[in-house]
């Protein structure tokens, strides 16, 4: 048996990763979010994505508003710094010391439609609050 064999997408019946995906997946995992082509060129050559084919995804997201250029640097636009913090956020939650205290949200209204569930569902999730029981 062969070891420390690498697959690629297509043997692993996965669809290999669009240049735009590749790009954006690199420049949110750097602070500063900003990268010189020369980087972008060998960082995304692994994923099967050539020279020009960068170029033309590069091209493309600038015209977008995905990213934009200086001299031959690329960087994330307003949006997708705010995407990127969000992530940084996910990954890095703000904690504090636990006080040993509970928080429990009761909810006693009924008649609620769907959507006005789910609503309330996920704010409470931003909060980090979740459902212990349903029917408490």
């Amino acid at each position: 048996m062969r070891m420390n064999v690498s697959t690629g997408p297509e043997t692993a019946g996965l669809r290999p990763l669009s240049a735009r995906s590749v790009v954006l997946s690199m420049l949110l995992a750097v602070h500063p979010p900003e990268l010189p082509v020369k980087n972008l060129i060998r960082l995304v050559e692994p994923f099967g994505v050539g020279g020009s084919t960068l170029r033309a995804a590069l091209s493309r997201m600038v015209a977008a508003g995905d990213l934009w250029r200086t001299d031959a640097v690329y960087g994330l636009s307003d949006r997708l710094l705010a995407r990127q913090r969000r992530q940084d956020d996910a990954v890095h939650p703000r904690t504090r010391a636990w006080d040993g205290d509970w928080e429990m949200v009761v909810i006693t209204v009924t008649g609620r439609g769907a959507a006005e569930r789910a609503e309330l569902r996920t704010r409470l999730t931003a909060l980090r609050l979740a459902e212990l029981r349903e029917g408490v």
